[in-house]
């Protein structure tokens, strides 16, 4: 602001909008493989490295498609928090599944393989087979 005879200055800081930073804690995480029907548990930290508070939900996604919601996050710049998310596999996730935990601004994405569960069939030939009693200690043949 400026007159004639006077001059004032005024500097103004710019505060950088809430800006939630996703980072997926790979120790506290399922990583690797899984067989199908084990559970998946996806932990991120989530860090506000803006100037000023905010909230969002946080959510996970797997293979790009919503998945499910996570909590509502409320962070004070430079403040963190940890979410956890349990995913329990099935047969149609056999192969690679990606896990992408979102903010509005920022996701981060940890992969999984998923095997199939290990069947097998038995099948007696009863014609090689022992058949009736058998005494203790004796051999079976089967």
């Amino acid at each position: 602001v400026a007159s004639e005879n006077q001059t004032d200055t005024l500097n103004v800081s710019v505060l950088n909008d809430a800006d939630f930073q996703v980072d997926i804690d790979r120790e506290n995480s399922t990583t690797g493989e899984v067989v199908e029907g084990d559970t998946v548990d996806v932990v991120a930290d989530i860090e506000n490295v803006g100037d000023v508070s905010g909230e969002q939900v946080i959510n996970l996604q797997i293979n790009g498609t919503f998945s499910q919601d996570g909590p509502n996050v409320e962070l004070n710049a430079s403040e963190s928090q940890k979410v956890e998310f349990s995913y329990e596999t099935e047969q149609a996730d056999i192969g690679e599944l990606n896990f992408t935990v979102a903010s509005r601004d920022d996701a981060d994405t940890l992969n999984v393989s998923v095997l199939r569960d290990a069947e097998f069939d038995v099948a007696v030939d009863r014609s090689n087979s022992t058949t009736g009693e058998v005494v203790e200690g004796d051999g079976i043949e089967i």
